[in-house]
């Protein structure tokens, strides 16, 4: 996910679909060590002081940013996560801004969402 999230364009998406829940459900357990936390979290966003002890949150920040500073294609929303409550999330956040929405517009816009689409077009 560390390589994931410096990468940019549809690698960088791809890379991310294949290890975000592995690594989103390790942190969602407490089951991700604090080394390895320490070195991913030097590349996510950075938390005030009172949400830096949620790990998820910043995960979801750091999938969200790549989206809304156009570093992912917004294509592959759909396949970011597995986890439909992930996804959910996801696009709560991406909803949360101008250029969150612009993300999601062009997911619809491109018609590939799939089942995922009620989701999407949920409080649109």
């Amino acid at each position: 996910f560390k390589v994931a999230i410096n990468t940019v364009a549809q690698p960088g998406a791809d890379l991310a679909a294949y290890s975000l829940d592995s690594v989103y459900k390790a942190a969602l357990g407490s089951q991700l060590p604090n080394e390895t936390w320490e070195r991913l979290s030097k590349d996510l966003p950075e938390a005030p002081w009172w949400q830096d002890w949620d790990r998820c949150n910043r995960l979801r920040k750091a999938v969200v940013e790549r989206y809304r500073s156009e570093r992912w294609p917004p294509a592959s929303l759909d396949t970011i996560t597995e986890d439909d409550e992930l996804f959910e999330m996801l696009v709560s956040e991406l909803r949360n801004s101008w250029s969150g929405r612009r993300v999601l517009q062009a997911v619809i816009d491109q018609g590939n969402v799939y089942g995922r689409r009620k989701m999407i077009l949920k409080g649109y």
